[in-house]
């Protein structure tokens, strides 16, 4: 009996547009699996995926996001971000995140970095950290 190749099953995550589980034939590449996925999304990053690695049945392959790196010529709008955007600032999670957006609906926007002590849960030490990554 002639040995017959065996599609095998790779679960393709994270940062691709159509992620799911795909049946590809043996010998694939983790590239091939990507692009089963429908490839890489806007934000996604395939630094840390090795894309020529064989794949293996039962496999699961995550694409990570793309991480924001943030530096002083670089900096995030502190009256334009959303939320998700704020949560790239070093000591800024979701909460705060949300609490700077919210702060910043009352008071009309900010035009002062002083003002960000103002924000529930941020304070000096914080706003020492984050000071020269926004601009306003």
């Amino acid at each position: 009996m002639a040995y017959q190749r065996q599609p095998l099953t790779v679960k393709v995550e994270g940062a691709v547009t159509a992620p799911g589980a795909y049946s590809l034939p043996e010998g694939s590449r983790v590239k091939d699996a990507v692009e089963a996925a429908g490839g890489v999304s806007e934000h996604g990053d395939t630094a840390s995926v090795n894309l020529a690695a064989y794949v293996e049945d039962g496999m699961t392959v995550t694409v990570g996001e793309e991480v924001l790196r943030l530096t002083p010529s670089n900096r995030i709008n502190i009256n334009t971000a959303t939320a998700e955007e704020l949560t790239a600032l070093p000591g800024i999670g979701p909460v705060k995140a949300q609490s700077i957006v919210e702060y910043r609906e009352q008071i009309g926007g900010f035009t002062s970095v002083d003002q960000l002590t103002g924000v529930k849960g941020i304070g000096v030490k914080t706003r020492d950290k984050i000071k020269d990554l926004i601009e306003f």
